[in-house]
């Protein structure tokens, strides 16, 4: 991840709503939301793990375990708060950890900062909606979220393609940044999946912060 505000996720805000190739609808929405637990382990949909396989040339990514160790590879290893997305003045996703106020361009980049402090951190996002969503992580990694139902996503561009040889945090931001999103409930976030080419997986937002937890983790 990256502290630069230029070319850091330029396209977070950025994504692709079409039906997928071919014009056919996408997989039935039971495909789309994680029911195995714990979710890291949880196994993800086929075209999300062809996708991510292929992109990060590792693999096979099959959980989100899997996918956050790729990440973190590309990251160079553990993150730190001055690796995360930063962008100066407003933002729909923003972050409050003592007296400091953090604004970001991907809204995922909050989640990881709150494990990455020892202190409360409260995050304030918008779904593609519109809708706000609010996440509160105390110091001892409890989770509460409003409303009770948000929802998150996980995925990858559609056509991602695969990582050079000497891949950068920014090329994994633009693929991944724009379909990892928050919405009010399981719900919005199917109607959303739907219409979007991107493969993706839908879990409880509350249950998402794991995934932070492995992205931030040291090797």
């Amino acid at each position: 991840m990256s502290s630069q505000t230029t070319d850091c996720c330029d396209q977070c805000g950025t994504e692709t709503t079409n039906e997928t190739a071919g014009g056919r609808a996408g997989p039935a929405p039971d495909s789309r939301w994680l029911t195995e637990r714990p979710v890291l382990d949880a196994g993800l949909p086929a075209d999300l793990t062809t996708a991510a396989t292929e992109f990060y040339g590792v693999g096979p990514v099959e959980t989100l375990r899997d996918f956050a160790e790729a990440s973190r590879a590309v990251a160079g290893g553990s993150v730190e708060v001055t690796d995360l997305c930063h962008v100066e003045g407003d933002s729909p996703h923003r972050a409050i950890a003592g007296e400091e106020t953090y604004s970001f361009r991907c809204f995922y980049d909050g989640v990881a900062l709150a494990r990455l402090q020892s202190e409360p951190v409260e995050l304030r996002t918008e779904s593609p909606g519109g809708a706000v969503v609010e996440l509160e992580v105390a110091a001892d990694g409890s989770v509460a979220v409003t409303p009770e139902d948000a929802a998150m996503s996980f995925g990858i561009a559609p056509a991602a393609g695969t990582l050079d040889d000497d891949p950068s945090p920014e090329a994994v931001f633009e693929a991944v940044c724009p379909w990892v999103k928050a919405f009010p409930s399981r719900e919005a976030y199917e109607g959303w999946a739907a219409a979007t080419a991107a493969p993706t997986v839908g879990l409880p937002l509350a249950e998402g912060t794991p995934v932070a937890a492995e992205l931030v983790a040291e090797e």
